[in-house]
């Protein structure tokens, strides 16, 4: 699903939801992430719209999840050695080659990347107690993206006619694009009220039980409540 036919449908939601809601609230948050499984970290950015249906709340929503980290370790011995921008023939013998002779070819990734665009839908726990406080459960689908250094292959000596090189490490890289489907919980809590706006404090956990990922998030949600008359 493309974002515009996204939100074609979250207009289809609001005109249909319209006749049993008198609450609706537009939400957009900013949150630090942290993928446990394979340590990276980065942010996530996500919009979505929380409506009433005969008084259960849903939150229908969409976001991009970036995380990264450092190419992993390799033996102090051996000297990496990759293709990048600045040095597209790290193993000797260029003979005039420029990025463009490799079009669909990304020489920039120093580090491992990985990229979520999420679509997702949460059922409310609505509480009397504690109206400032909001629990949220439901399925979360996922197009991800990976490019990640694998392991290091060493060489003792290298012999090309145009050089001879010793004990280098060669970075084996894979890259992946898939679809996922895994679970999302959000907590959330009202800190303050700034005019007709909520500042929330927002945490949520990602997992996805087939790969076995975990995504760890915190940070700022602020949302727009907004006021509907009930049509009778």
């Amino acid at each position: 699903m493309s974002p515009i036919n996204f939100v074609i449908l979250l207009i289809m939601v609001f005109c249909i939801t319209t006749s049993y809601t008198q609450n609706h609230t537009l939400n957009g948050n900013f949150l630090s992430a942290v993928r446990i499984d394979n340590n990276s970290s980065g942010y996530s950015i996500n919009f979505n719209y929380t409506f009433s249906v005969r008084k259960t709340y849903f939150t229908l929503g969409f976001g991009q999840t970036y995380t990264h980290k450092k190419r992993p370790q390799q033996d102090a011995s051996f000297t990496v050695v990759s293709r990048e921008k600045s040095n597209l023939a790290p193993l000797g013998g260029n003979i005039g080659w420029t990025e463009s002779a490799f079009p669909n070819i990304n020489f920039e990734p120093k580090e491992s990347n990985y990229m979520n665009l999420d679509f997702f839908l949460m059922y409310n726990f609505r509480t009397k107690q504690n109206n400032k406080l909001l629990v949220s459960i439901g399925p979360i689908f996922s197009a991800r993206d990976h490019k990640q250094i694998d392991r290091y292959l060493y060489f003792k000596e290298y012999n090309f006619p145009f050089a001879f090189l010793e004990d280098i490490a060669v970075p084996v890289y894979s890259y992946a694009s898939y679809l996922d489907l895994g679970l999302l919980s959000e907590v959330k809590y009202t800190l303050k009220q700034i005019g007709r706006m909520d500042l929330d404090l927002l945490s949520r956990i990602k997992y996805y039980p087939v790969n076995g990922d975990v995504f760890v998030e915190l940070g700022i949600n602020m949302g727009i409540p907004l006021q509907m008359n009930k049509k009778r």
